[in-house]
């Protein structure tokens, strides 16, 4: 039976030259899409996606990740990049298999003051 989770995430005031991170636990689930968009302030940024395989934590904030953006998940609006600079929405390849999942956010060249919204889809076959 396919089982389907959704969840959003609101990031306010994002200061420069600081990651602000989003974990996602995969769980069950096989399937993920991401959606990242800028909902205010005059800083640009940039985004990535990284997964992790490790089994040795349940803790998705302490597992070592690896930066898959380019590799383990294809944009639907645009050209698969290595990362992202304007909203997009990225889905995870087939057979990648993560155990969590990063969303890694920078900003910089404003005042301090970006927002983001980000929406998670997960689900399985």
């Amino acid at each position: 039976m396919k089982q389907t989770y959704q969840d959003s995430y609101v990031l306010t005031n994002v200061p420069n030259a600081t990651d602000s991170e989003v974990y996602i636990d995969m769980g069950i689930y096989e399937n993920l899409s991401i959606h990242v968009e800028k909902t205010g302030g005059t800083d640009t940024f940039a985004f990535t996606v990284e997964g992790s395989v490790e089994g040795e934590t349940t803790i998705a904030a302490d597992a070592d990740y690896i930066d898959v953006t380019q590799y383990g998940f294809t944009s639907v609006v645009g050209a698969t990049a290595s990362s992202y600079t304007s909203d997009t929405i990225v889905h995870m390849n087939n057979g990648a298999g993560f155990k969590f999942v990063k969303i890694k956010i920078a900003t910089a060249d404003g005042g301090d003051d970006a927002d983001f919204n980000v929406f998670v889809k997960k689900w399985t076959q």
